[in-house]
């Protein structure tokens, strides 16, 4: 497990708290289904969850990071944004992609967009 932490110079498994400006994004509703993209050590659904929202769901790409989440109880699954055909059996209300697009090939960011926006409600949100 450490070699997933350690080659992303993680030393900080995330304090449980999300930045006051996360206020401006997220709904009163805490029943709203939301999609954590890259959700990697968890921290954003650990916190989301501090907050009362209850329906909180992410994926990642590595083995390790969603067994490290699986392990803290949080409900994490292994997808590929670039292919999500058959992947996702939900839509969802507010989708959050914290730090992935700066990971990504410039010429997969377009369709990476796009198939999220698939992923979300009518009326749905996506926060990056």
């Amino acid at each position: 497990m450490d070699s997933y932490f350690t080659a992303r110079n993680v030393k900080n498994m995330g304090s449980g708290k999300l930045p006051e400006y996360w206020d401006l994004v997220l709904p009163q509703d805490k029943s709203i289904k939301i999609l954590d993209v890259g959700c990697g050590t968890g921290g954003i659904m650990r916190a989301l969850k501090t907050r009362g929202y209850d329906n909180v769901s992410g994926f990642d790409a590595d083995d390790m990071a969603i067994d490290h989440c699986k392990s803290l109880g949080l409900n994490c699954f292994k997808a590929d944004l670039l292919n999500v055909e058959g992947s996702f059996t939900e839509k969802y209300d507010l989708i959050i992609m914290n730090h992935v697009l700066e990971h990504m090939l410039k010429d997969k960011i377009i369709q990476c967009l796009i198939n999220l926006g698939t992923l979300l409600q009518e009326g749905g949100r996506i926060f990056i």
